[in-house]
């Protein structure tokens, strides 16, 4: 992953005012392929050491847990690579993708420094945390900690006209609107997309993402709501 990551870095920086390389399209597709090989190896590698039984129950080890938030930290990196948002988004061509977290903050500075000095389509990064609902400003990608469970739906009210990929990991919040949530299958980090709820806020993801996640939809009363 160090090597694909190193190679990336390395080709972004080619990229042109439009995003593309001046390579032409034949870089851009393998820059796709090398985006869609770094995620998939990232979700699946496994949460608990070789030879060591899926932890089910059981409460996760500080290092476990450390390696879970680790994989997601690298999937948040990757997810602005493989989402096109509308050119209103923006400000401006130099205006950064911004990631938020809002509440308890699972990642601490792991996060940073995934994110440092990186680009997705030809913009930088950068991470803003809010503590509560009333901070919350608008951001690209919004990861919603399960310390804010309760105020789930009044986060998603807050941002469903801002253009945002909202991110969880709580089990269930794809069926109320949560675009991306992570998930553990089979000791592994996995995530699960509801992308009609994408769409309706004007997002689209990469048919190579859903390619590898659980597609889900809003549950019954959400939909009529």
């Amino acid at each position: 992953m160090a090597f694909l990551k190193g190679g990336l870095n390395q080709t972004m920086t080619q990229r042109g005012p439009t995003g593309v390389t001046s390579e032409g399209p034949r870089i851009a597709r393998n820059l796709g392929l090398v985006l869609f090989l770094f995620v998939n190896a990232a979700i699946l590698s496994p949460i608990a050491e070789p030879g060591q039984p899926d932890s089910g129950d059981k409460p996760k080890t500080p290092r476990e847990i450390a390696k879970e938030y680790g994989i997601k930290g690298a999937c948040l990196r990757r997810f602005p690579s493989f989402v096109k948002w509308p050119s209103k988004a923006f400000e401006n061509e130099k205006s950064p993708i911004v990631i938020g977290i809002i509440g308890r903050d699972p990642f601490g500075k792991a996060l940073d420094k995934l994110i440092k000095n990186e680009t997705a389509q030809g913009r930088k990064m950068v991470i803003r945390r809010f503590s509560r609902l009333e901070d919350l400003a608008p951001c690209h990608i919004l990861f919603i900690s399960s310390s804010e469970r309760l105020r789930l739906k009044k986060i998603l009210k807050k941002v469903e006209k801002n253009f945002t990929l909202t991110v969880a990991d709580m089990k269930g919040v794809c069926q109320i609107g949560v675009m991306i949530n992570f998930y553990i299958g089979d000791n592994k980090v996995r995530f699960e997309i509801n992308n009609a709820q994408a769409r309706k806020a004007g997002l689209e993801i990469s048919s190579r993402l859903l390619k590898m996640a659980r597609i889900v939809e809003l549950d019954k009363k959400q939909r009529k709501n």
